[in-house]
């Protein structure tokens, strides 16, 4: 990133009556990633804010709604424990503040990226995908009425020619009525590229876990015990994602919403000497077990329908 000069030029110094200008420049890519992806490693809090300004010109008023934030508090959260999902034992971390986005990104606001960039996923370039099928799928009209429900031993998975992020099950599948559904398809590469462009970043795991679970230590966005119908998982019988609002009404205390099932949600969080990145929050194929606490080690290259993710705004 470029530094900028003060008001009174390059060679006013702050005992000649100027003013000192020092920014802050802020990581967006993991140290296993640097030197490569996405081509900026560092920017300045003033550009990541200039690139959020821009991003939202491009979105059409229900993006924007979907692009909002809450703040996170900084200080002590307690994370892990003994619930159901849990992988860490308990520990007590101390985070700086942040500004976690509401909902996952969506198909719409990544649409938005791709169109002012041209930018290509991995799936796309690598041309195929793997595609889940769920193990109980219930299909039903706009009134509500059963029109289809299928029940197999178990979710199967393929590696499918063509799955992308805009063909979510294939070349004969599309985004109709999807804008809003999470994106999928998408790998760390791609969230890291799509976070860079729009002056965010994504969240580590502990910071993901803490902004999910927020000072109660919560087991699940609602509170501490299971209740069925407020998250998209296997029991939804939906079998695919669904709007990230529609749970809306069982967001967490701060706001963040579909937390819990719909796609597992990837964090800057590496492990296995960097080849793997953690995911936190579950999906559409998770059992009764998954909770807040949960996480899933995904190769940093693997691109699925169940993956996705959501960002930290910078500055």
């Amino acid at each position: 990133a470029e530094e900028e000069e003060g008001e009174g030029g390059p060679d006013e110094s702050p005992e000649d009556g100027g003013e000192e200008v020092v920014e802050e420049l802020v990581e967006l890519v993991p140290p296993a990633f640097q030197g490569g992806v996405p081509p900026e490693t560092a920017v300045s809090i003033q550009e990541a804010n200039r690139r959020q300004r821009e991003f939202e010109t491009f979105l059409i008023r229900k993006d924007q709604e979907l692009n909002i934030h809450v703040e996170v508090e900084g200080g002590l959260y307690r994370l892990g424990g003994e619930a159901l999902g849990a992988v860490f034992p308990v520990r007590v971390v101390e985070l700086a503040p942040f500004k976690m986005k509401v909902y996952p990104v969506t198909n719409g606001l990544f649409s938005a990226f791709v169109e002012q960039t041209g930018y290509r996923t991995v799936a796309e370039r690598r041309g195929s995908s793997r595609v889940f099928e769920p193990r109980i799928r219930r299909v039903t009209d706009p009134s509500g009425r059963l029109i289809r429900f299928s029940v197999r031993p178990g979710p199967v998975s393929k590696q499918v020619e063509g799955a992308c992020w805009h063909r979510p099950e294939g070349p004969s599948s599309s985004l109709l009525g999807r804008r809003h559904h999470p994106v999928v398809h998408v790998c760390l590469e791609d969230a890291l590229a799509f976070a860079a462009w729009v002056g965010c970043r994504l969240p580590t795991e502990e910071e993901w876990e803490a902004a999910a679970r927020t000072r109660r230590g919560l087991i699940y966005p609602w509170g501490q015990r299971w209740e069925g119908g407020r998250a998209n998982v296997e029991s939804s019988q939906v079998g695919s994602t669904t709007p990230v609002t529609r749970y809306g009404d069982f967001a967490n205390p701060l706001g963040l919403a579909d937390l819990l099932g719909n796609v597992w949600e990837l964090t800057a969080t590496l492990a296995g000497d960097g080849v793997k990145v953690a995911a936190k929050g579950g999906c559409w194929l998770s059992g009764p077990e998954v909770t807040l606490l949960s996480r899933s080690l995904f190769p940093a290259t693997e691109t699925s329908n169940i993956l996705g993710f959501r960002c930290v705004v910078i500055g």
